[in-house]
């Protein structure tokens, strides 16, 4: 963190960038909605909770093409993959959404929708009933 805020100083970004520490979960869509893009580029991630939470605030996403990342941004309607550690294809990804509005927009809006059709709280956990139970009769 210290030599986070030190370069967050050195680029002079200290107007831009918020070092929030732990956010109460009923806060965390207050910060979401402070974005414009959610960049997750991990090298490893196993299911990727604050890239569907971000996609619920109608953010466009750009993810690492891994593991569950790649699963939930399935196609480039709802957000945009990159290769993990590819840094030039990351800024462009970037750059992409700052420049076309209508592609913001449009993968904004999709997000959400996605998140709405496949992440449903109820029709998941009657998904994992259902699993279970066929498990069981066999």
């Amino acid at each position: 963190e210290h030599e986070l805020k030190k370069l967050v100083a050195t680029l002079q970004l200290t107007n831009d960038v918020v070092f929030t520490g732990r956010i109460a979960f009923n806060q965390i869509p207050i910060y979401f909605n402070m974005l414009d893009v959610l960049v997750n580029i991990s090298d490893y991630e196993s299911f990727g909770v604050s890239v569907i939470e971000a996609m619920a605030c109608e953010k466009p996403v750009i993810v690492s093409n891994v593991g569950g990342l790649k699963e939930i941004v399935n196609s480039d309607d709802v957000g945009l993959k990159v290769d993990v550690g590819n840094t030039q294809q990351t800024a462009n990804a970037i750059e992409k959404l700052m420049i076309d509005n209508e592609l913001y927009n449009r993968i904004s809006l999709n997000a959400r929708k996605h998140v709405i059709e496949n992440y449903n709280w109820e029709n998941n956990l009657q998904t994992m009933i259902n699993k279970y139970i066929k498990l069981v009769k066999n």
